[in-house]
């Protein structure tokens, strides 16, 4: 196939012993199976991994009927809003440091209330990244496999 980029599967790692029970049987309706498909297309597994995952997995569990909007979706948006804060929050400390700046080249004092306020964006700011990276790795840990009950 030429111009086609060569896909692997991800399979579920082996276990000691091997897989002795025998596969499920799901019959899901026209509507069910559609539904399935695309959420599974959308996480990027394959539907058996993502029936296996969303019951086992309370990472990957969702509620109610709008719960087929992928939790990659939804964590992708997350991470997306939490950078949009800290990029704002980056901003407000360079004013901070700009103001800081000038204050410096007038009398050298730095004004108490100016360098708590740079400390506050600076805590603020930590805690976003922080948030971020735990969003981030969630989903890595719920793709490793790692079934968490």
């Amino acid at each position: 196939m030429t111009g086609s980029t060569s896909v692997r599967r991800k399979r579920q790692a082996n276990v000691p012993g091997g897989r002795t029970a025998s596969p499920f049987k799901v019959k899901p309706t026209d509507e069910q199976r559609e539904l399935l498909v695309l959420r599974a297309a959308a996480e990027g597994v394959s539907v058996p991994r993502l029936l296996i995952e969303s019951t086992l997995n309370p990472q990957w569990r969702g509620e109610g009927p709008d719960a087929v909007m992928s939790r990659r979706q939804e964590a992708l948006v997350a991470l997306e809003q939490a950078a949009d804060t800290r990029n704002l929050l980056l901003a407000i400390g360079r004013n901070i440091n700009q103001i800081a700046k000038h204050v410096n080249s007038t009398d050298g004092e730095l004004p108490e209330e100016l360098s708590a306020a740079l400390a506050s964006v600076t805590r603020s700011c930590d805690e976003v990244t922080r948030r971020m990276r735990q969003v981030s790795s969630g989903r890595t840990a719920a793709r490793s496999g790692a079934v968490t009950r």
